[in-house]
């Protein structure tokens, strides 16, 4: 990433006193530290959380897909082409994604600084807690980024997750190149958001060279 996007995210408000414990970011090199929060399959590694430490996807590319967001607007697979993308799969009933959410908006307000990364958030499943949808959720909360809609876990299933939330990293050529899970898991002093701003950069930097 560039000076000016980290300067950029310098500025957000971010709520550190929330950070929680451990930090789970696999790059395309295979750096890997735990990260937090739903359904682990018995193959794949995990912290003593039962936080996945690796990620199927990575080196792969992503499956071809469709999709339609909270806003009624039609998404597929090929509007992530072109740009680096961040996928945040997550869920209202899902407790670890509700206290990433004040990082998960500092961190698309950062990527929204750089005209070559993108953010995206994946709705997973179809319970809502006290919201009658998605949309009235995110209306209530003044969530600024896109949400994709996945009611049936298609999207879940296609990517192969195994916890939420669970970020992944595109490339544009559609390559998942990294991920990791809950960013209020980390108690880094910098805090989640600016770690893995940082380990993006350095996935782009592993890319040009």
């Amino acid at each position: 990433l560039t000076a000016a996007l980290l300067t950029s995210y310098a500025s957000l408000p971010l709520l550190a006193t929330t950070l929680g414990t451990t930090l789970a970011t696999t790059l395309a090199t295979s750096l890997a530290t735990p990260g937090a929060s739903a359904q682990t399959t018995p193959s794949v590694a995990t912290d003593a959380d039962g936080r996945p430490l690796s990620h199927p996807m990575v080196g792969r590319a992503a499956p071809a897909f469709t999709a339609q967001t909270a806003s009624g607007a039609s998404f597929s697979n090929a509007d992530l082409a072109g740009k680096w993308s961040v996928l945040e799969f997550w869920g209202i009933w899902c407790p670890d994604c509700m206290r990433d959410a004040p990082q998960v908006e500092a961190l698309s307000r950062a990527i929204a600084q750089d005209p070559g990364l993108q953010f995206f958030g994946v709705h997973v499943d179809k319970r809502y807690g006290r919201w009658a949808s998605v949309a009235a959720y995110l209306s209530e909360k003044g969530v600024t980024y896109p949400v994709l809609l996945d009611p049936d876990k298609a999207l879940y299933r296609a990517f192969q997750m195994q916890w939420v939330p669970t970020y992944l990293v595109v490339d544009p050529r559609g390559v998942v190149r990294g991920f990791r899970t809950d960013l209020s898991a980390d108690t880094s002093a910098d805090g989640g958001v600016k770690t893995f701003i940082h380990d993006i950069a350095r996935l782009r930097a592993v890319a040009r060279a």
